[in-house]
């Protein structure tokens, strides 16, 4: 589902507060258009005696500063998991794993209804023997039944304390409405509950590039 994944990257659910998090939860290592602005803008920072400016890399927005001293974004990072579980890790936990270094050049793209259900419309698309309403309601129902089935190394129930801050039961409440976002919990519990692989392709010029992999074993 090419457009839910390039407009809510990476398993961003709809009740989110944001970020750009891509699938896997590693932190980006580029500056978003804004936050670069921003650090332009932002007056000189201070920077560690004996060191070269180059050496320095912020935590927050990969600026050439110490992260403490960060001009775009003043507040210590929050410690969800997509921001701190894989730090010092070599082998990173992520909820689906690396796409490598695929590309395609022709890619066909089938859209999709724009309604909020884009991503159960692509499921359901692929699968070919369901729709959008009904696979959301079987995916809800896998999560609801299955909190400590565990994904990329941890339980379903940690992801989504760790998306939402509320329980299992009553975050598959809130996904089972209509028009609500899905996200890498969705695609997760789908590939678990169909035995089925899901590949997630982003679109760049030079045509399309596999990002992320929810593969199920056996």
């Amino acid at each position: 589902e090419e457009e839910d994944m390039e407009t809510e990257p990476a398993y961003r659910s709809q009740n989110r507060g944001g970020g750009t998090t891509k699938p896997g939860y590693s932190r980006a290592k580029t500056v978003d258009p804004v936050a670069r602005q921003r650090w332009r803008m932002a007056p000189e920072t201070k920077s560690v005696r004996g060191r070269n400016d180059k050496e320095l890399c912020c935590d927050r927005c990969n600026g050439p500063h110490e992260t403490q001293e960060c001009p775009v974004y003043r507040k210590p990072r929050p410690k969800h998991k997509d921001a701190w579980v894989n730090k010092g890790r070599k082998t990173p936990l992520a909820m689906g794993s690396s796409g490598g270094n695929v590309k395609v050049s022709n890619a066909r793209v089938v859209r999709q209804p724009g309604d909020g259900n884009c991503l159960f419309h692509s499921l359901s698309y692929g699968l070919g023997d369901t729709n959008a309403h009904s696979l959301r309601r079987q995916i809800c129902g896998f999560i609801k039944r299955n909190p400590n089935l565990e994904i990329g190394g941890d339980p379903i129930r940690d992801w989504v304390q760790y998306d939402s801050n509320c329980s299992v039961p009553q975050y598959a409440a809130r996904m089972s409405q209509n028009g609500r976002w899905g996200g890498g919990i969705e695609i997760a519990a789908c590939a678990h509950l169909r035995r089925v692989n899901v590949h997630v392709w982003e679109r760049g010029y030079w045509g399309h590039k596999r990002i992320s992999c929810f593969e199920v074993k056996g």
